[in-house]
């Protein structure tokens, strides 16, 4: 029994040292272990009272609990997937609204269950400095992943479902927000031509005949609710 307490002491040390959010999670989305910052936030004193209360993203003590389904989804993709995945995300948490980077992989947990591990990072400071945008976050459109302004983007290298190069990626987010052909070329320092002939090769891979059958589509796979890497990367907004 002491050899369990003090293990669990030790553990509990280690992710408090890590900067950042730290926690792990079993494949049914119940935390198993978190930092004391993750705890904090989420309107607990420490980590073993909110293991006790309940332990899931629903049990969080504020807003942050109306948009614990998206977490619990993303969980269970990188459990199914065994691929890691990236949100950015603003949240109102336990007396702080955060803005925050999130990457979760997949764990082997202590019993050989296979769980996931997440590390967050607050990046407040970045947004308030303008080395983050937050209209990447704050854009308006078709998002069904957003709820009383908290707002989650899932971070991928490129829309992959259907094999979109990096550049056909780029053009789709911003064709998403409204940008024109020419408006897309500026951002991305390539021509307008450039530009259309990449829309026109999407339009292929969605099989659409209009840049608004084109639009609808992509809505209707979830893409508004992605970044492609690169955006975020660059931050070109």
């Amino acid at each position: 029994m002491k050899s369990c307490v003090q293990n669990s002491e030790a553990r509990q040390q280690l992710l408090d040292a890590i900067p950042g959010f730290v926690f792990v999670k079993d494949k049914r989305s119940r935390y198993v272990a978190l930092s004391q910052g993750v705890s904090t936030l989420m309107g607990y004193q420490n980590p073993e009272d909110f293991l006790t209360y309940g332990g899931t993203d629903f049990d969080v003590r504020a807003p942050a609990c109306e948009i614990a389904d998206i977490y619990i989804s993303e969980d269970t993709q990188v459990v199914k997937t065994k691929e890691p995945s990236k949100l950015l995300y603003k949240a109102e948490y336990h007396q702080k609204t955060v803005f925050g980077l999130c990457t979760k992989n997949l764990i082997t947990l202590a019993d050989n269950g296979i769980g996931v591990i997440g590390h967050s990072v607050d990046v407040s400071a970045l947004v308030s400095a303008n080395l983050i945008s937050a209209a990447l976050l704050m854009d308006k459109g078709p998002d069904r992943i957003s709820k009383n302004g908290q707002v989650c983007r899932y971070i991928k290298p490129t829309y992959d479902s259907h094999s979109f190069t990096v550049r056909q990626s780029e053009c789709l987010y911003y064709l998403l927000r409204g940008k024109s052909f020419s408006e897309i070329g500026l951002l991305l320092a390539i021509s307008k031509r450039t530009v259309e002939d990449h829309v026109e090769r999407i339009k292929d891979k969605l099989i659409c005949d209009s840049r608004s059958q084109l639009i609808e589509a992509a809505v209707e796979k979830g893409y508004f609710n992605i970044i492609p890497e690169s955006i975020v990367n660059k931050d070109r907004l």
